[in-house]
């Protein structure tokens, strides 16, 4: 059955920010739960708001199916005759979809979390009896909300929704604990540690797994002090996607202009920097950059190690080209197997035994042609840089086939149960 959402920005002191409003990440709240309600299915929108900033209204204003309400008054007489069930936010909740899609497809009830030793409730989650905390969403019949809103006067609109749910014996369903995922997410910061501790956890939420120690110990911890900086100053995440692109492109015209060991700066700063805008879209709930961006960076380190050969191809002649296209071929054909296992089985070949979490740096970890080149550039030995970059691009390649084949093996081999598979 199709529902509604109700936000509201909420109320606060004079001169303080209402809870909807507050920014994380460069995003007012209210803004977040809307791109919340409108993943989790909602036909319409119904925006509780005496006020908003202008940049905000303008965007909520092109919102298709929302409809902003003054008061609660008009809250009430717009709800005349609604048939549709309401799904509720308290103002300043991050919620994610585990949270809120079982209220989406059920019927009326109260989400709320158990009380017990064997967990922490979320800091925010007010208590409802001694058996439970609300966890600040609930799906409610039009008409309750409509008596609430009528006779609101000076109470704030979410609790005495929420109590009134309790008094009306609607059903409550159990709210997943928190596991630091984007898809349980649930924070409802109150004050400006509790912002800071949001946008914190919103970074974590978005941290991609790391397979080798060239990502786990250098690239992710740099990508997220950058991306922490970035947040609160509102920083467009294309503009984070192109960082990497950027010193890539850097590194090639200084390789052009016969300047190989400069060449090496950026095209080292660029790998940790090259999931900057996905992190950034991603804990502001926005849509991705483009993905042909992912792309690019890729692309220029072809050029950079074709500049390269170009610039060796005097002295050593013709292997300097076969080593540059031998690398950069056998990248490309693990890259590929890479993806098509990926696709296939769902999970990273890097993580699929005890040997292959092992064999990671080899697997999962193309960056490191870079610093092994910055190692032998630095002494001087380009041209022994350029073969042992062709090198290590062989022993990816034969490594990552070598267990390729055997992951394919062992997905084919039946099991007792099955018998033989017929051909």
């Amino acid at each position: 059955m199709s529902w509604l959402a109700l936000l509201t920005t909420g109320e606060s002191e004079p001169g303080q920010t209402p809870p909807g409003l507050v920014p994380i990440a460069g995003r007012p709240l209210i803004e977040r739960q809307v791109a919340a309600v409108r993943a989790a299915g909602a036909e319409a929108i119904l925006l509780l708001a005496a006020a908003l900033p202008p940049a905000s209204a303008d965007r909520l204003g092109r919102e298709p199916g929302l409809v902003r309400l003054a008061s609660a008054d008009a809250l009430a007489r717009h709800l005349e005759g609604e048939p549709r069930d309401l799904l509720l936010l308290v103002p300043g909740l991050l919620a994610g979809p585990a949270v809120l899609d079982p209220l989406a497809a059920g019927g009326p009830a109260i989400a709320c979390f158990a009380d017990g030793p064997d967990h922490a409730v979320p800091r925010g989650a007010e208590r409802l009896d001694s058996r439970s905390f609300w966890a600040g969403c609930a799906r409610l019949p039009a008409d309750l909300v409509a008596g609430v809103a009528s006779r609101l006067g000076d109470w704030a609109l979410a609790p005495t929704l929420a109590r009134a749910a309790v008094e009306a014996g609607l059903p409550r369903t159990a709210a997943p604990l928190p596991d630091g995922s984007l898809a349980r997410l649930w924070l409802l910061p109150a004050d400006p540690d509790g912002v800071a501790a949001a946008e914190r956890a919103l970074l974590a939420a978005t941290l991609p797994p790391a397979d080798g120690l060239l990502a786990r110990w250098l690239h992710r911890p740099v990508e997220t002090a950058v991306a922490g900086r970035l947040l609160p100053r509102g920083v467009p995440a294309l503009a984070g996607a192109l960082a990497s692109p950027a010193l890539m492109g850097l590194a090639l015209l200084l390789m052009l202009a016969g300047q190989p060991a400069w060449s090496l700066a950026p095209l080292l700063a660029a790998g940790p920097l090259e999931g900057l805008g996905r992190r950034l879209s991603a804990a502001r709930g926005q849509a991705g950059t483009p993905g042909w961006l992912g792309w690019v960076p890729a692309m220029l380190g072809v050029g950079w190690l074709a500049a390269l050969a170009a610039r060796l191809a005097p002295a050593i002649g013709l292997s300097a080209w076969l080593a540059a296209a031998a690398a950069v071929l056998l990248l490309a054909a693990t890259l590929a197997s890479h993806r098509v296992w990926q696709r296939v089985a769902g999970t990273p070949l890097a993580r699929r035994t005890s040997l292959d979490r092992r064999l990671a740096p080899i697997l999962a970890e193309p960056w490191l042609l870079a610093w092994l080149a910055a190692g032998f550039g630095l002494a001087g030995r380009w041209a022994d840089g350029l073969i042992a970059i062709a090198l290590a691009a062989a022993l990816a390649f034969g490594v990552w086939h070598w267990r390729l084949m055997v992951a394919l093996l062992e997905r084919e081999r039946p099991t007792p149960a099955e018998g033989p598979r017929s051909s």
